[in-house]
């Protein structure tokens, strides 16, 4: 069977990290710059390279935006971020999917209006592993039988759902479906 691939729905996240690397990089110029005449602590230039380093790390992860999808193998689903981000999940190991609006934690994660990756962790949910261009409203999460839960966002959601119980049943999975309980994002 070919592996079948899907594009996450659009999304400016990625613009919220340019941002974010401009706000840091810029942040951090005044003290880099200075002439050499001026005299600046060691942990000062420190502070400040640190801050342009994270700025480059921003712009890393807005850079891998056109790289995030969703392909069906043969045995698993394989989320992906280009190389940044990678899960691999066994047909086997699923248990259900559903989608939902999830309610944002007070804990620091990789989440940001239109591009959540990484651990995330969301109040009564816990931490979901997010490969998505959606941070909270209409998740489709995928809970496995080990207790773990990934959520994702699919352009072609009805496509690539009916896909996804289709090649579950092959590797003899009956999915829990639970789709009608929040309407999808756009």
């Amino acid at each position: 069977m070919p592996v079948e691939s899907f594009k996450p729905k659009p999304s400016a996240g990625w613009a919220w990290w340019i941002a974010l690397a401009a706000v840091m990089v810029a942040s951090a110029a005044p003290v880099l710059f200075l002439p050499t005449s001026e005299e600046v602590p060691w942990w000062v230039d420190l502070i400040m390279w640190g801050t342009v380093g994270l700025g480059l790390w921003f712009l890393a992860i807005a850079a891998y935006f056109p790289f995030m999808r969703y392909d069906l193998a043969e045995t698993e689903l394989v989320l992906s971020y280009g190389s940044l981000l990678v899960y691999r999940i066994p047909y086997s190991t699923l248990s259900s999917v559903e989608r939902k609006n999830l309610a944002w934690g007070a804990q620091s994660s990789m989440r940001l209006p239109g591009l959540a990756l990484w651990k995330v962790p969301y109040a009564h949910e816990g931490s979901i592993r997010m490969c998505s261009t959606r941070s909270s409203r209409g998740v489709l999460v995928l809970r496995t039988t080990d207790g773990v839960s990934y959520g994702i966002s699919p352009a072609e959601e009805d496509r690539f759902v009916h896909e996804l119980v289709a090649r579950a049943q092959r590797a003899g999975v009956d999915l829990a479906l639970d789709l009608a309980s929040v309407p999808p994002s756009r």
